[in-house]
């Protein structure tokens, strides 16, 4: 069988290390554009970034993650999903940003030794709040870091950076 046609929507692929044959597949994705942007993998699954502009992301057993501006078509979501090692299954996910036309995007990914996972990435929505933090943003897009818990249930820090103008980070994230 084929995959269906992927424009503009968020694949995974497991590839055999000898001879690359697709030994797992996913295809996530809505109407509108969604992207992938950073993949790792850990102890604990494979974890993808990235964002979405389509009203909803279903990422079956793992939950739905609504846009949080359904029917603004230009507003983007960023997203973190958890899927399994052996069949790149869902089994988590998150999004963040907040109400408004505003664009937030989860750019890079690393893990801790303790397993805790570290988003990096954009938001220009006026503020978001991750666990018990609010980002405020300052002005144009400001650089959001975030630190969720292994399953991606609990928020546990954040913080952003910038000023009144457009801020953007493209960087490795090295937790120690």
């Amino acid at each position: 069988g084929g995959w269906p046609k992927a424009d503009k929507s968020i694949c995974v692929f497991k590839l055999d290390s000898t001879d690359l044959t697709t030994k797992a597949g996913v295809l996530y994705g809505g109407s509108s554009a969604d992207y992938p942007y950073s993949v790792v993998a850990s102890q604990d699954g494979i974890f993808v970034a990235g964002e979405f502009s389509s009203n909803y992301i279903n990422f079956g057993a793992a939950g739905t993650l609504h846009k949080f501006s359904p029917g603004i078509g230009h507003a983007r979501s960023a997203f973190v999903v958890r899927l399994a090692e052996s069949d790149l299954a869902a089994q988590s996910a998150v999004r963040w940003g907040a109400p408004g036309d505003g664009d937030d995007s989860a750019d890079q990914l690393a893990i801790d030794p303790t397993g805790g996972i570290f988003a990096a990435g954009v938001f220009s929505s006026e503020s978001m709040t991750i666990g018990t933090t609010t980002l405020t943003n300052a002005g144009g897009f400001d650089i959001a870091v975030v630190k969720f818990s292994s399953d991606l249930a609990t928020g546990i820090a954040a913080a952003s950076y910038g000023g009144s103008g457009n801020d953007r980070g493209d960087a490795e994230i090295e937790p120690n």
